[in-house]
């Protein structure tokens, strides 16, 4: 125990300035290669689905995505290496994987972690912030130990993918952020094989491109080429989205051994002098993954992936205006209490539809006084946007085919004093209506559809009465007209936890309410049924690429 902390106070003294601090130095030969994930299939067996109500964890769309709503308490997810391989220490090796910080607290984490991932045994940790800071330390004896606290680094990209890479080289480890040196220190010998992340609460990660292996010094090894795109110009995240049903694929492929082939999309490219090639690519509207397979004329290999985003000339375009107005209401006295899931509900939905960059408006517990003013303020923002969204989770009944939404504190002697006391939705659908050629209105109804002189539990007989939505507007009930919903068991009510998620996925709107009510008669055994009323007039997409 005292060599160890010996070796910390002296560490900026022992380790060399060198060229191994250059990423460029070291590569791993194909046989050399011990791991490698894409995420385009779960082949390796991550964890999915939700924990204690308040994880979630997929592999979708070509990466790994986790989500931490429990407070208090880090989510995680591991690989036990020892499936299918062993690092050998003696070795020199790398451990790299690109993290995104997708949502969140600024200064919550994303964190790679190798050794044994209990409270028990070593381990390392190499992470980054969404304040873009990044922090290295270690697990020993159940203390842990900064081998670098929290730093400020412009390496970092906060909006989008970081590659981290850890290498061991001789008796050091080197660290780098975006194939750049950040830091190093002694190697140790650490116990257990098991690769993992973790994020802090309230936050969503997501994980790609994990290659673990042994490496060499460049010099002394036949490297594979080196393959960059020139067109079409990639953003740092690694996407391009473009119009055209067509694009040219560019680039240039460098080997000292000459290229032998280059392949796009398993097609193969023009080649030209000094590695240049060239190749169409037909695209479909909506994701495109590129590969890009170099060869040299020793048969060694480099691919490299990215994805054209291709949006139909209809659809709306990602960063137009949005504003969102949420109400959710639980606390109703003298009728059913609803609990917390009509809050959880309006707080996650305003935090999911945040990621998308609508500007929300968000309600909980509002009076008649509070919901009219939401509303109006609700009326004023949305009147230039290009989508509008309400969203309510509460009680709510219908009256003579007219929909009503109940406010806290609401005082009904007679079916005569609600158009008084409660906000019709008609009221709502009058203020976001729109001439704007491609506006897009959404109105969404959690609500428990319910008679209050019959039933005030969410889940009552008579449901809320159908709609007629005027042109541009999509009308979202959690179940169908007469119907009931689901107040649900965990954090979120059956029906909005299943939108929040499928509202994150690159698709069609109509796609969206579709997926959802999918998901919804799954796990309802088909008690309960969304449904909805479009009139449209184009067709749009809230996420048109990975973000």
């Amino acid at each position: 125990m005292r060599l160890f902390f010996i070796a910390m106070a002296l560490w900026g003294f022992i380790i060399p300035v060198s060229a191994q601090q250059s990423y460029r130095d070291y590569v791993s030969a194909a046989e050399d290669i011990l791991f490698v994930e894409d995420f385009s299939t779960n082949q390796y067996g991550w964890y999915e689905g939700e924990q204690e109500n308040c994880r979630g964890y997929d592999v979708t769309n070509g990466y790994y995505e986790i989500r931490s709503m429990c407070t208090g308490s880090f989510s995680s997810a591991f690989y036990n290496l020892n499936n299918g391989f062993f690092i050998d220490q003696s070795k020199d090796f790398q451990i790299e994987a690109e993290l995104m910080y997708v949502s969140g607290e600024d200064n919550n984490s994303i964190t790679m972690t190798w050794g044994q991932s209990d409270n028990k045994s070593d381990r390392m940790r190499f992470g980054i912030s969404g304040n873009a800071q990044y922090k290295i330390d270690k697990y020993y004896k159940k203390v842990w130990y900064d081998f670098k606290n929290w730093t400020k680094s412009s390496l970092i990209n906060p909006n989008g993918y970081n590659k981290l890479t850890v290498r061991k080289v001789g008796s050091s480890y080197f660290f780098f952020i975006n194939e750049s040196f950040v830091h190093s220190c002694p190697f140790e010998y650490f116990f257990g094989q098991e690769l993992a992340f973790q994020t802090n609460q309230n936050t969503t990660i997501r994980i790609d491109n994990i290659k673990i292996g042994y490496i060499q010094r460049f010099r002394a090894l036949n490297a594979p080429p080196v393959v960059q795109i020139t067109s079409p110009a990639t953003e740092s995240r690694g996407f391009v989205v473009v119009d055209e049903k067509l694009v040219t694929v560019e680039g240039v492929a460098k080997d000292n051994d000459g290229i032998f082939e280059v392949l796009v999309n398993g097609v193969e490219a023009k080649l030209g002098q000094g590695g240049q090639f060239q190749a169409e690519v037909p695209l479909a509207v909506g994701s495109n993954k590129v590969t890009v397979k170099a060869t040299d004329t020793k048969m060694l290999s480099t691919t490299q992936t990215f994805t054209i985003n291709r949006n139909d000339e209809l659809a709306v375009a990602e960063k137009k205006k949005r504003v969102a107005l949420i109400i959710g209401n639980a606390n109703y006295t003298g009728v059913a209490h609803l609990g917390e899931n009509p809050i959880n509900d309006a707080n996650d939905m305003a935090a999911a539809l945040r990621s998308i960059d609508f500007e929300v408006i968000l309600e909980t517990n509002a009076d008649l006084n509070g919901m009219n003013e939401a509303v109006r303020t609700f009326a004023r923002k949305s009147r230039e946007a290009d989508v509008a969204l309400f969203y309510f989770a509460g009680h709510g009944m219908q009256i003579d085919q007219v929909n009503y939404l109940l406010p806290i504190g609401v005082n009904i002697k007679d079916k005569h004093d609600v158009a008084f006391e409660c906000i019709s939705v008609e009221k709502v659908q009058k203020v976001i209506e729109n001439t704007k050629p491609d506006r897009m209105n959404l109105i969404v109804l959690d609500a428990c559809r319910n008679n209050p002189f019959r039933s005030w539990q969410r889940g009552g007989e008579t449901g809320l009465a159908g709609m007629t939505p005027p042109s541009g507007t999509l009308i979202a009930f959690s179940t169908s007209p007469g119907s009931t919903a689901a107040n649900g068991v965990g954090r979120n009510g059956l029906y909005t936890g299943e939108l929040i998620k499928q509202l994150r996925v690159p698709q069609r709107i109509e796609d969206v309410f579709i997926n959802t009510r999918i998901k919804v008669e799954e796990k309802s055994g088909g008690k309960q049924s969304p449904w909805e009323l479009a009139r449209l007039r184009g067709k749009f997409f809230l996420v048109t690429q990975e973000n």
